[in-house]
């Protein structure tokens, strides 16, 4: 029996468990320092659009990384490319905790983004070396929701990490997070890749302009990464309408996005629950869901004061639906592709984020005196998913 056989007739759990554990470190790396903002930009002296834009930096060197990395893992396999990744990782965090300066700031979180690609990338394939059907379907699903809970509870840990020890400890927090991930992948996983072909740059780059000349594919990407940005918008606006214009604490504002994370988290699950019945007819439920809170949010900023009930009361609905629909197009293109899973995951994924640190870099010229402005960036980003559904996709889903 030769290694490749070997693998598949072992379980995928201990597989399915290294990879839920590692995968919640994408939205940590982000969502953990985020209500550290407004003492960030304190604590450099710097504007609140540059602190800001240290967010939007950080998810584009995750994109970038993610289209580099895919091809790579495609034929040089998952194992040593992972562990590469997290030590880069470490390092890059130690460094910059040494030496903590505006330039580092930004040097280093861009760095951070795109060695963090080459530790997700090649976990996110391992469910499709060990899966195949509609069970890779299901793991994606779980994937997806591992995910989520890094969105979850990363404020929540930031929050309070920031009120009672200070910025710096957000980062000794993925410091210690990514060195277990480490630790728990090197003991844990064997390799489960065993390409025949040599790298070619050539080949990559013809696997990824047959990747982008899949409309459904292209469409699903920007679709995507808008419902991403659902929440990447919330979180980067938030924090300084609840610590700065409320004058609350960064544990006020860590509980206010532990719901909306929890939205997010219970639209994944509900999208898991009905995931028998027919596509299309859980995407126009869903969307109409979408384009309606949407347009509730915008309705209660212009009629209530700022608040916490107000700012997230919209919200939460908003992020639901968008959690509820991501699943669905991320486990439909990425079993399209199952013969070239860390190419399409890669691009597919580093789309996502690339268009995230646009809507990032946006959010962060939003005016945080109060939620309308915000409202209305969620409202146009959900009548833009739903005009993509409606013109690029619906007649391609089942």
């Amino acid at each position: 029996m030769t290694a490749e056989e070997e693998i598949k007739n072992k379980s995928y759990l201990r597989y399915l468990l290294v990879v839920l554990f590692i995968i919640p470190l994408s939205g940590l790396g982000t969502d953990i320092t985020v209500p550290s903002l407004p003492a960030i930009s304190n604590a450099f002296d710097i504007t609140t659009t540059l602190a800001q834009t240290s967010v939007a930096i950080y998810i584009f060197g995750y994109g970038i990384g993610q289209l580099i990395i895919g091809p790579i893992s495609d034929h040089y396999g998952r194992k040593p490319i992972v562990i590469l990744g997290f030590l880069l990782y470490i390092m890059l965090i130690t460094v910059f905790l040494l030496f903590p300066t505006v330039r580092s700031l930004m040097v280093s979180r861009f760095l951070q983004g795109l060695v963090l690609a080459a530790a997700i990338v090649p976990c996110r394939s391992i469910l499709s070396d060990v899966a195949t059907g509609d069970l890779y379907k299901k793991l994606i699903n779980y994937m997806t929701i591992s995910w989520s809970f890094g969105v979850v509870f990363s404020p929540v840990i930031g929050g309070y990490l920031q009120h009672y020890l200070g910025w710096q400890y957000n980062f000794y927090f993925l410091l210690a997070y990514s060195s277990c991930a480490l630790l728990a992948f090197v003991c844990i996983y064997k390799e489960t890749h065993f390409p025949e072909a040599s790298f070619s740059i050539r080949a990559a780059g013809k696997n990824y302009l047959g990747l982008l000349r899949d409309i459904q594919f292209v469409s699903s990407l920007f679709l995507l990464g808008l419902l991403s940005s659902l929440i990447i918008l919330f979180n980067i606006v938030a924090p300084f309408l609840v610590q700065v214009q409320l004058e609350l604490t960064s544990i006020s504002y860590g509980n206010l996005a532990f719901l909306i994370g929890v939205a997010w988290l219970l639209g994944n699950i509900a999208s898991r629950l009905f995931i028998a019945s027919p596509m299309k007819v859980r995407l126009q439920y869903a969307i109409l869901g979408l384009l309606l809170s949407s347009v509730f949010m915008v309705i209660i900023s212009q009629t209530m004061p700022l608040s916490r009930l107000s700012l997230g009361l919209g919200t939460w609905f908003v992020v639901f639906f968008g959690g509820f629909i991501f699943p669905i197009f991320v486990s439909d293109n990425l079993a399209r592709y199952r013969n070239m899973a860390s190419t399409s995951n890669a691009l597919l994924f580093a789309g996502i984020w690339v268009v995230c640190s646009g809507a990032t870099s946006l959010a962060s010229h939003l005016k945080d005196i109060n939620q309308i402005p915000l409202s209305f960036a969620l409202l146009s980003a959900a009548v833009t998913v739903a005009l993509i559904y409606r013109f690029f996709l619906r007649g391609k889903v089942a």
